[in-house]
Formats: C-alpha cells, structure tokens, sequence
C-alpha cells in the first residue's frame, strides 16, 4: 500500500482525490489530506484527515514538524503540497530525510518566488515551449481597458489578478 498525503490542497485536490480513487490503482492507495482549515469539500472523499492550524503552530518549523509527525504517524510515502509551497520547500529535506516522496511544483525557493510572478512565469514557459495562459501586465486604466477589449475578443473571458 502506497499513502499519499495531499497538503494544504486548494479544492481542486477533491477531483484529484476522487481521479485517484477512481483509477485502476485505488487498490495500492491510501489517500490522506491536511490542510490548515477544515476543508469538509476535500477532506470528505480522503482516507485518513488531520487539520493543522498554521495559526496555533509555534512558528515555520512547528507548523512543519506537524506534518512530519502526521506523515511518520500514518506511514506517508508521498507528500502532495498546494498551498504554503515556498514554505514547504524550505523543508524539503526533512521529509526527504524520511524518505517521503516530495512534490511541491518545482524545487528550489527561487523557483517558487519565480512562479509567483505571473509574467516571469509565463515567459519561462514559453521559452521552454510549454503551453500556459497568457499573461499581460497593465499599469493604468486606459491600458487595461484596451487590454481587456483585445483580449476578451481574442479568448472571451480575462481574469485579473493583482500583483506585487
């Protein structure tokens, strides 16, 4: 039997969970979720659940050492984390050490401070021809109000996102 923890997990982490349990393989997993907040829309379809309240941890390493003692308490082999990723990452090699499977979207903190910026991101991905949603950068109303007109002709809809 192969436990996978999904940490953190944003909803879309219920379909991944449901994906799982429905596949050829659900005879070898044991899925198990985490998160900081009682998520009832994800936690519902996992084996075994635990909150973690970031709030309540001591600090970084506590909120860490926390799921730690959760993945040796349920015998983890894979860690799957959403949320907190930069976070994670700088404890990577703790759950290394247990030798847990560790995926967190890429590895490295600068990898993860880069995917944050949206158009850094989707620059590196088209240079590395990997399909990815466009990204725009405006600086006023006029430029996102021409932005907006272009684009949701082109692709219908635009989300916007503020950034840092």
């Amino acid at each position: 039997m192969i436990n996978i923890l999904l940490a953190e997990g944003f909803s879309c982490q219920r379909d991944l969970i449901k994906n799982i349990k429905a596949s050829d393989y659900m005879s070898r997993l044991k899925v198990f979720a985490c998160h900081s907040q009682n998520r009832l829309d994800v936690f519902k379809y996992a084996d075994g659940v635990k909150i973690i309240d970031r709030k309540s941890a001591l600090n970084d390493e506590h909120f860490i050492q926390q799921y730690l003692d959760y993945c040796t308490q349920e015998h983890i082999h894979v860690v799957i984390t959403g949320q907190h990723t930069k976070l994670f990452e700088k404890h990577r090699s703790k759950f290394e050490e247990k030798e847990i499977v560790f995926y967190n979207g890429a590895k490295g903190v600068q990898n993860h401070i880069d995917m944050d910026d949206k158009l850094a991101f989707t620059a590196r991905c088209l240079a590395n021809d990997l399909p990815v949603v466009p990204a725009y950068k405006f600086t006023s109303r006029a430029e996102f109000e021409a932005l907006h007109a272009e684009k949701t002709q082109q692709y219908g809809v635009m989300a916007v996102k503020p950034a840092k």
